[in-house]
């Protein structure tokens, strides 16, 4: 696939982890009862219980969580201080018209390592997550430098 089709399709994976991200997030805090705001307790409690086991059907909210809130707020954190950066690059790279094939295939092993490295991260899988996140920073890099005409 060309490197345009490639940036399309990683993009789309990264805006769905983002969002499956979230959406595990709002299941930990109906699971554990820890909401971030005062008024959401209303949910589990008060006069919008019944709206709050809707959301807990539709979440699946029962039983263990997948991870702690704290590891899927470190992963948000993480994806926004590399994804948006990376998907800069690309855009810039393209506008440019100087991507290739090997660049093509840098941008589906960027959104792999980045799907696996959250993967690695609620789950508390050492050393890969830190692999999976040298790999994605390493073709950021290697993304940023091309833009200055360095390579």
């Amino acid at each position: 696939m060309s490197f345009n089709a490639n940036l399309k399709m990683v993009t789309g994976v990264l805006v769905m982890k983002m969002a499956i991200v979230h959406l595990l997030t709002i299941r930990n805090r109906f699971i554990q009862g820890r909401f971030k705001v005062s008024e959401d307790h209303s949910f589990t409690n008060g006069g919008l219980k019944w709206v709050g086991d809707v959301f807990r059907v539709m979440l699946l909210a029962y039983g263990s969580p997948f991870s702690t809130i704290e590891r899927l707020h470190g992963i948000v954190s993480n994806s926004i201080e590399n994804e948006p950066y990376f998907l800069i690059a690309c855009f810039a790279l393209a506008q440019a018209g100087t991507t290739n094939s090997d660049m093509a295939q840098m941008v589906l092993a960027y959104g792999v390592t980045r799907v696996l490295h959250a993967f690695a991260y609620a789950l508390e899988l050492q050393p890969f997550r830190a692999i999976f996140f040298a790999v994605g920073l390493t073709i950021n890099l290697f993304f940023g430098v091309k833009l200055t005409g360095l390579l």
